[in-house]
């Protein structure tokens, strides 16, 4: 088992690497660890998300601009569960995903 110092240090180093990064790295990234996590840590992770977004004025924008059918032209917008992805999706990561 790993020291808790151990273990702290290696969560700074990737927390100063995450500050490092662009908002499109940034999200790549969350989305390959979001992607290994357990049932009980992603409903955790989705109640500790929903808290931080009401706090966040920022957001009801973006999700107009990104479910507009203007900004996104070649989406397929009858397809309600593939539009919905993108009130999450920065712009510049459309064609990564």
């Amino acid at each position: 088992m790993k020291s808790t110092h151990m273990f702290r240090d290696q969560v700074d180093v990737v927390s100063s690497w995450f500050s490092r990064w662009n908002e499109c790295e940034q999200t790549v990234a969350l989305y390959s660890l979001l992607r290994k996590v357990s049932g009980v840590q992603a409903k955790f992770l989705l109640q500790v998300i929903q808290q931080s977004l009401t706090s966040s004025p920022d957001v009801i924008p973006l999700e107009r601009q990104a479910n507009d059918p203007g900004e996104y032209p070649m989406v397929l917008w009858e397809n309600v569960t593939f539009s919905l992805l993108y009130v999450s999706v920065p712009k510049c990561l459309v064609r990564v995903f």
